[in-house]
């Protein structure tokens, strides 16, 4: 008889859940358990042994390219260099477009090539340029294009344009390079600033070294297209300011020593503009939320951030009340009327 009756199913099934598990049963799983670990761990020490070679070989040849074609660009202009990197674009030699990026970078100036592009001036926008320019557009292998952005990335940091340093690491396992993630790129730029003189950084700092550059922010355009944020960039719009993670650590760590600096002068004043600016001021609001109540000593004299606030808000507008260019705007103006200069 083939077919089980219910009561059948039903006996077989309580002898089946009421077997007793002895001891031996599960010293016997325990050693399988161990069997499988074991050939794990023998598996991945198999497939380490057949880690591919660093391409040390490539990275060098393109570092002597780069600097060849860095020798094409003869001034420290932003303009050329954008220039320079369309002619790359379009005559498809990645090479060149890398040397133009490379060629702003030593002059300060990634940020204007970046924004020229359409690109803004933060960890996102050079990761943008370097997979959808230099790797997809041009066709540049992707750990020579992470080369690239590994030397922008030190040379910015060199600059004290901290918004894009560390950007990059070497994973262990391969060799090849590899974005950082956002918060260990955070991190680890907050772990180097913390190193640098203070009084050296705040005054040679601009807002690069906390901040980063959104094109069109302040007019809704931060999650527009590149090819958006490159026609209003070169249309003559601006950009939008905002501290980076580690720019508001800095900020809470050391409200209480900037006021002396507030006070004796010895603040960029470009700084202090940005960080009230329109599009950084909830922010900085949002930090005295954060840490009302505490305070930090300035030469013996508690001072909570409510208070560096507002001695920040006062120096920003005596430096820029009316604008950051309206007064030599006005000075300019009398100039041309007076037949001064020359246009």
């Amino acid at each position: 008889r083939e077919t089980k009756t219910l009561k059948e199913q039903e006996d077989l099934f309580r002898s089946q859940a009421t077997g007793a598990v002895t001891g031996t049963d599960v010293e016997m799983l325990g050693k399988q358990v161990q069997e499988k670990q074991a050939e794990y761990l023998r598996a991945q020490t198999e497939v380490a042994k057949f880690r591919p070679p660093v391409p040390w070989e490539a990275r060098l040849q393109l570092r002597n390219a780069t600097n060849e074609k860095k020798k094409q660009l003869l001034t420290d202009q932003w303009e050329e260099h954008a220039s320079v990197a369309e002619d790359g674009i379009e005559k498809k030699d990645a090479t060149l477009v890398a040397a133009a990026l490379l060629r702003a970078a030593e002059y300060s100036n990634e940020n204007e090539l970046l924004n020229h592009f359409g690109y803004d001036q933060n960890p996102q926008g050079l990761k943008k340029f370097i997979e959808e320019v230099l790797i997809k557009q041009m066709g540049m292998a992707r750990d020579q294009a992470l080369s690239v952005a590994t030397d922008v990335s030190f040379i910015a940091e060199k600059r004290n344009h901290w918004d894009v340093g560390r950007l990059t690491s070497v994973d262990a396992a391969t060799g090849r390079q590899i974005w950082n993630p956002e918060d260990t790129q955070q991190k680890t730029v907050t772990a180097e600033t913390r190193k640098l003189d203070f009084e050296r950084y705040i005054r040679e700092g601009n807002r690069l070294a906390f901040g980063e550059e959104v094109v069109g922010l302040d007019e809704g355009l931060e999650f527009a297209t590149p090819d958006q944020k490159k026609a209003f960039f070169r249309g003559g719009g601006g950009r939008g300011f905002r501290l980076l993670p580690h720019g508001e650590v800095f900020f809470m760590e050391n409200f209480g020593k900037l006021m002396r600096n507030l006070r004796q002068g010895r603040f960029n004043p470009n700084l202090a503009i940005k960080l009230m600016s329109k599009s950084n001021e909830k922010i900085m609001n949002r930090i005295a939320e954060r840490i009302r109540g505490v305070t930090q000593m300035d030469e013996k004299d508690p001072r909570t951030f409510d208070d560096f606030l507002s001695a920040l808000r006062a120096y920003a507008s005596s430096a820029g009340e009316r604008g950051e260019f309206d007064d030599l705007d006005d000075i300019l103006d009398e100039r041309r009327r007076l037949g001064y200069i020359y246009r």
